[in-house]
């Protein structure tokens, strides 16, 4: 069951993935840019 395991978890970071950077299935670079360049 390993494998439905690591399939899941991918799938909800590919749900929370497309839920804060895509917009009608398209990833919103510019948002994704300026997520990774913010410092901490």
């Amino acid at each position: 069951m390993l494998i439905k395991e690591y399939a899941r978890i991918i799938n909800l970071f590919t749900a929370e993935f497309a839920a804060g950077y895509c917009d009608d299935g398209l990833i919103n670079w510019e948002k994704l840019v300026e997520f990774n360049s913010k410092k901490t």
